[in-house]
């Protein structure tokens, strides 16, 4: 059977030398997505990854057999919009999923799922295509309380180079919170970008 890690097959867009901006094009992708807001400490938050993971698992070893496919699931993503001035958060929590796995075989693992388990949030669950395009990014490392601060080192890169940017970001979880240390932990920082005229 073969094994496949899509964060090695697509190095460009899940890895990167730690606090080193980058430039790269995003492509279409399939997602599992879910809305939500609060902060990640919070409950909804909780409960999303708690709906998320369960599918993308059952998918996976659905799948695994037909298409003699043994590839490793995907980190957790997220993508945010803050309002600064009331400090409050809104989200679209993300999963990638490899292109052999299409809208009928996402239906067929929820249907599967279900027959087991009915995970919180599995009413919010969707399957979505995202395109996200000409992106800046910029791997961190260490804690969570830092990461304004990696954004700020990508955010005068991108200006430097001439490029507009969105000032919320798409941050791509390489580690379990709950298991790695808070100076251990990886973070990818992905913002929408475009050329200034």
């Amino acid at each position: 059977m073969k094994k496949i890690d899509h964060k090695k097959e697509l190095e460009n867009l899940y890895s990167g030398k730690t606090g080193k901006p980058v430039i790269v094009r995003v492509p279409l992708m399939n997602y599992l997505m879910i809305d939500g807001k609060g902060h990640p400490s919070e409950k909804e938050f909780q409960e999303a990854c708690s709906t998320l993971y369960p599918v993308a698992y059952t998918i996976k070893f659905m799948l695994r057999p037909e298409i003699n496919i043994d590839y490793k699931v995907m980190p957790l993503e997220v993508m945010w919009t803050v309002n600064r001035i009331d400090k409050t958060f809104t989200w679209t929590m993300l999963q990638m999923q490899p292109e052999y796995v299409t809208k009928s075989i996402y239906q067929k693992g929820v249907e599967k799922l279900l027959l087991k388990q009915r995970p919180p949030l599995i009413e919010r669950l969707r399957f979505e295509q995202l395109n996200e395009g000409l992106c800046g990014q910029i791997l961190h490392r260490g804690p969570y309380e830092k990461m304004n601060d990696t954004f700020k080192i990508l955010t005068d890169f991108l200006e430097a180079e001439g490029y507009s940017y969105k000032k919320d970001s798409h941050d791509i979880y390489f580690n379990n919170a709950l298991k790695t240390k808070p100076e251990n932990l990886k973070t990818m920082i992905r913002t929408q970008i475009k050329k200034n005229l």
